[in-house]
């Protein structure tokens, strides 16, 4: 049943990026104001995993929250690149079919994991729509926030390949670190 290195399906942290990143490219402004106007089913979703996916709650009540100000104009400073993704992820939680069905007991965790991973991309405007609105910045992984007291920096889910642009600096027009400049 388990993939390669263990992994159910082969899936890598990489690969999910990769898909997140796809789908957050497909989506129009037209989309985003649909998803928007499902917050309320994305409260009721954080309400129901509350107890089992705390982090994955926060974040679904956030993401909501952005992609609400975003469409109303009320946070023109955040990136339309953090704010696709997040859109992205919330319609990969509230959509009935994915990798693991959602009906099983832990259908939710690959739901939580694209959420993770998106807020991990987004962390810049994220970060930034918090500072603005004086919201509290609780929605990254807690390994990040103990990392960054003992002043380094926090591990990253990251394969052999890098992609060719780094989103987790928040540079969207520069190659990835590590990766080599064309001329």
């Amino acid at each position: 049943m388990g993939g390669a290195k263990g992994r159910p399906l082969g899936v890598t942290p990489e690969d999910v990026r990769t898909y997140l990143w796809g789908r957050a490219l497909e989506i129009a402004p037209r989309d985003l104001l649909r998803v928007a106007s499902r917050r309320g089913e994305l409260e009721r979703l954080a309400r129901t995993e509350a107890s089992k996916h705390p982090l994955f709650a926060r974040q679904l009540r956030l993401a909501g929250r952005i992609l609400d100000d975003h469409v109303r104009g009320r946070c023109p400073q955040i990136p339309y690149g953090a704010v696709i993704l997040l859109a992205a992820a919330c319609l990969y939680a509230l959509q009935a079919v994915d990798v693991v069905p959602d009906f099983l007991p832990e259908g939710r965790a690959d739901d939580a994991l694209v959420m993770a991973l998106a807020f991990e991309m987004a962390r810049p405007g994220v970060v930034r729509y918090c500072e603005a609105f004086s919201v509290p910045a609780d929605v990254f992984a807690p390994g990040d926030r103990r990392a960054r007291r003992q002043g380094r920096r926090p591990l990253r889910f990251r394969s052999s390949s890098r992609s060719p642009v780094s989103m987790s600096s928040g540079a969207w027009n520069r190659p990835a670190r590590g990766a080599r400049r064309t001329r």
